[in-house]
């Protein structure tokens, strides 16, 4: 489904797109998501944004940082005023 510049896209769709590209996850951004990421689609998903207080809203994460290590991601949060 099309909605003006975005996409929504089913579990399913995740599926087969992590299976086609032997993928264990997909991490996107570019969605206000209030705390500062966001799991999706049972963990396959993670949705990350780092901009506190974007255009005037509510989102209380000012930065998230992944890092790999052994093999395993981590998330940092770091909530500024801004």
């Amino acid at each position: 489904m099309k909605r003006s510049t975005a996409f929504y896209f089913a579990e399913k769709a995740t599926q087969n797109f992590l299976k086609q590209n032997n993928l264990s996850h997909v991490i996107r951004a570019h969605e206000v998501i209030d705390e500062g990421f966001k799991f999706n689609h049972r963990g396959m998903v993670l949705t990350v944004f780092s901009c506190s207080k974007y255009c005037g809203g509510p989102n209380k994460a000012a930065a998230i940082m992944i890092e790999e290590y052994d093999r395993k991601g981590f998330i940092k949060i770091i909530s500024l005023e801004t």
